[in-house]
């Protein structure tokens, strides 16, 4: 995070919009694997405002992703986060289909009804963002795996009679 930090910096002394937002985005995820989501919710959310500015949806995308996702699921603050959401998706959606950063949308809107215990609507969002993920031109096999864990642990298993 550190290295991070120097370029968050140093793209602040310059004046460099999409860059500071580049830096703030890499601290932000650098920040979530830490689990310190205080220290990701700041860098996401100033780095999504940042990215638009600059005409970077891509980073947009991601980093308002990444910021709904803190506060529906790690802060418990569902309005802040529909509302983050409806940014997200819009910007996400005028990136090129299939797009990882869609993908990442659905897939922590889905995280958010599950958290609110709505299965059914979390499933239909995991299954969603796997189809997304699957069909995109560049898929990191560790977003992948956790796509799939999270599509299934929203699965209903009949002969246990739990249902979504």
């Amino acid at each position: 995070m550190a290295r991070a930090h120097e370029a968050i910096e140093a793209a602040r002394s310059a004046a460099l919009e999409g860059p500071l937002a580049e830096a703030l985005l890499v601290l932000g995820q650098a920040a979530m694997t830490a689990q310190e989501f205080s220290v990701a919710r700041g860098a996401l959310t100033e780095a999504g405002p940042l990215a638009l500015a600059a005409r970077s949806d891509e980073v947009a995308a991601e980093a308002l992703a990444r910021a709904f996702y803190i506060a529906g699921v790690h802060d418990g603050e569902r309005d802040t986060a529909r509302a983050a959401l409806q940014i997200a998706e819009a910007v996400a959606r005028r990136l090129p289909e299939p797009h990882e950063a869609l993908a990442r949308v659905i897939n922590n809107r889905g995280a958010i009804a599950l958290v609110e215990r709505d299965r059914e609507a979390a499933h239909h969002d995991f299954v969603d963002a796997l189809d997304i993920l699957q069909r995109a031109p560049v898929v990191d096999a560790i977003e992948l795996a956790i796509y799939r864990n999270n599509a299934g642990s929203a699965t209903p298993i009949p002969s246990c009679g739990v249902r979504p």
